[in-house]
């Protein structure tokens, strides 16, 4: 099923989008107005277990701060070592040579890398076209980092047009990447980094993609206060700050946690387990501060300079169950400024699935791209 919104191209860019319906009913002002209001409400009760958090590490934890970058340094060594950004073609892509069309695929907040999304997106497009996936650096990154290995990706493969095809909050990194690629190429004054520009971009696919911090159901503004104290005490993130806001989710989860020696050790052992999972904490502090500026409802003109109108669409894949996006909120921001990013809108549904379903969201994307070239 899905769900075209074409703006006016005359309209203003901070209007509301005129949309028609073929398949899943409009969302409503009265639905959008409740959605944002629940998140509201969750999102007050996640800040005040976050700010308590927050205050403890501002009691105890600056003082410290030497100490913990140094127990922070060596963990994360040993866990994850170092290795730059790269961005890697799936199996059986190879094949394919140049020219052609290029999917890349930017993972989602805490994910090391895309390659799953890759591989179900490959399947999906019957290995007609090539896919390759990000894989972060552990040990943190910028936009340069990411657009170094794009830039050569591009210039290798030399592909007749992109689609970005972003996990959740992969929109930041994929938006920012391209715009950075465009922008700035320190050898070649006004030049792109590739060895010519970009070539044009077909499709912007967001799975369940946020329009700004504020679309995190409950984490946004907690992040948003992490990354302003972060920076206030010179603190980029590790296992130490880490088991401090793990600590804190897990009791949000079960407040029962707390209760007696039995809820402790529960509570400890949860949290370690969650320390030691495969996201590096460096690497998620990088993704916060990517998310941290971004919003789409500020930045439209800022991405412009990518989009190539009217070939350029931006296919939005929701989920009728999310929990992590309010993607209601999130479809009336990207719609509302699709004119001046330059793109028409296309909202498709992938089912009653949980969120940024990289499975249900690649056959979605595959059979209506199917669809436009048959």
């Amino acid at each position: 099923m899905n769900e075209r919104i074409l703006p006016d191209m005359h309209a203003s860019p901070h209007g509301e989008t005129p949309a028609s319906f073929t398949g899943c009913p409009p969302v409503t002002p009265e639905e959008i107005q409740q959605g944002e209001t629940e998140a509201t409400l969750t999102q007050r009760e996640f800040i005040r277990g976050g700010l308590k958090v927050l205050g403890l590490m501002a009691a105890y934890g600056t003082g410290a701060l030497p100490v913990i970058k140094i127990i922070d340094d060596l963990y994360e060594k040993t866990h994850w070592p170092a290795r730059p950004a790269r961005f890697d073609l799936v199996p059986g892509a190879e094949r394919l040579g140049k020219g052609g069309r290029l999917n890349v695929v930017f993972p989602g907040f805490g994910q090391t890398d895309g390659y799953a999304a890759a591989s179900e997106l490959f399947a999906a497009k019957n290995g007609s076209e090539k896919v390759a996936a990000l894989f972060k650096p552990p040990q943190g990154y910028d936009a340069l980092d990411v657009a170094n290995p794009l830039s050569r990706l591009i210039d290798e493969h030399q592909p007749d047009s992109m689609v970005l095809y972003c996990v959740s909050m992969g929109d930041v990194l994929g938006l920012e990447t391209m715009q950075y690629i465009v922008r700035h190429d320190k050898r070649r004054p006004g030049k792109s980094l590739a060895q010519s520009l970009p070539p044009p971009i077909d499709h912007i696919v967001l799975l369940s993609s946020p329009s700004d911090k504020f679309d995190a159901i409950a984490g946004g503004p907690v992040a948003d206060a992490l990354v302003s104290f972060g920076q206030a005490i010179d603190y980029g993130g590790g296992p130490i700050g880490k088991f401090a806001f793990d600590s804190y989710t897990q009791f949000h989860r079960d407040p029962q946690l707390d209760k007696g020696m039995q809820g402790a050790v529960e509570l400890f052992s949860n949290t370690m387990q969650e320390v030691n999972n495969n996201c590096p904490p460096k690497m998620a502090w990088s993704d916060i501060k990517f998310l941290f500026p971004f919003s789409i409802d500020k930045q439209a003109s800022r991405y412009r300079i990518i989009t190539n109108p009217p070939r350029t669409k931006l296919v939005y894949i929701k989920t009728e169950t999310d929990d992590i996006v309010n993607y209601k909120r999130a479809i009336r921001i990207f719609g509302a400024n699709a004119t001046q990013l330059g793109v028409e809108m296309v909202v498709l549904s992938s089912g009653n699935i949980n969120h940024a379903n990289t499975i249900g969201g690649a056959h979605t994307y595959g059979e209506w791209d199917n669809g436009q070239t048959a």
